[in-house]
């Protein structure tokens, strides 16, 4: 492989690692963004609060 191959290659790689790198964070963000919809708020009672207690 000659130096512009080479030249060539390692530019192609930076390039895939940095779309890969930019999709990662996209896809994280879109977990976040999905758990922060979907979980319930805490401190927030429902419709139907759960009473908890023991019997000791």
């Amino acid at each position: 492989m000659d130096k512009k191959s080479l030249d060539i290659f390692i530019k192609n790689m930076y390039l895939i690692g940095v779309k890969l790198k930019s999709d990662m964070i996209n896809l994280i963000a879109n977990v976040a963004q999905l758990v922060e919809h979907w979980l319930p708020k805490p401190g927030v009672a429902g419709s139907n609060p759960v009473i908890r207690f023991f019997l000791f």
